[in-house]
Protein backbone atom coordinates (compact mmCIF):
# COMPACT_ATOMS: atom_id res chain seq x y z
CA UNK A 1 0.00 0.00 0.00
CA UNK A 2 1.20 3.31 -0.95
CA UNK A 3 0.93 4.81 2.88
CA UNK A 4 3.55 2.27 4.18
CA UNK A 5 5.37 2.83 1.85
CA UNK A 6 5.88 6.52 2.42
CA UNK A 7 5.45 6.21 5.99
CA UNK A 8 8.58 3.63 5.87
CA UNK A 9 10.63 5.55 3.80
CA UNK A 10 10.42 8.64 5.79
CA UNK A 11 11.26 6.94 9.09
CA UNK A 12 7.69 6.21 10.80
CA UNK A 13 8.54 2.54 12.04
CA UNK A 14 5.76 -0.25 9.85
CA UNK A 15 3.47 -0.37 13.25
CA UNK A 16 2.71 3.07 13.24
CA UNK A 17 2.66 3.05 9.25
CA UNK A 18 -0.12 0.30 9.36
CA UNK A 19 -1.89 2.73 11.84
CA UNK A 20 -1.87 5.32 9.69
CA UNK A 21 -2.87 2.97 6.74
CA UNK A 22 -5.87 1.15 9.05
CA UNK A 23 -7.01 4.96 10.27
CA UNK A 24 -7.02 5.98 6.70
CA UNK A 25 -8.97 3.44 5.04
CA UNK A 26 -11.69 3.42 8.23
CA UNK A 27 -11.89 7.49 7.70
CA UNK A 28 -12.67 6.85 4.07
CA UNK A 29 -14.91 3.72 4.60
CA UNK A 30 -17.34 5.62 6.98
CA UNK A 31 -17.05 8.66 4.65
CA UNK A 32 -18.02 6.78 1.95
CA UNK A 33 -21.02 4.74 3.81
CA UNK A 34 -21.76 8.70 5.04
CA UNK A 35 -22.41 9.62 1.46
CA UNK A 36 -23.94 6.83 0.21
CA UNK A 37 -26.67 7.07 2.89
CA UNK A 38 -27.36 10.54 2.70
CA UNK A 39 -28.07 9.98 -1.16
CA UNK A 40 -30.40 6.82 -0.60
CA UNK A 41 -32.14 8.77 2.11
CA UNK A 42 -35.02 11.64 0.41
CA UNK A 43 -34.39 14.69 1.96
CA UNK A 44 -36.96 16.11 4.64
CA UNK A 45 -39.48 18.36 3.27
CA UNK A 46 -38.55 22.39 3.78
CA UNK A 47 -42.02 23.13 5.98
CA UNK A 48 -40.55 20.73 8.90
Amino acid sequence: MLIVEFAVEHGEDALNALRLARLMYAVWRISRDARRTRRERPAPPAGS
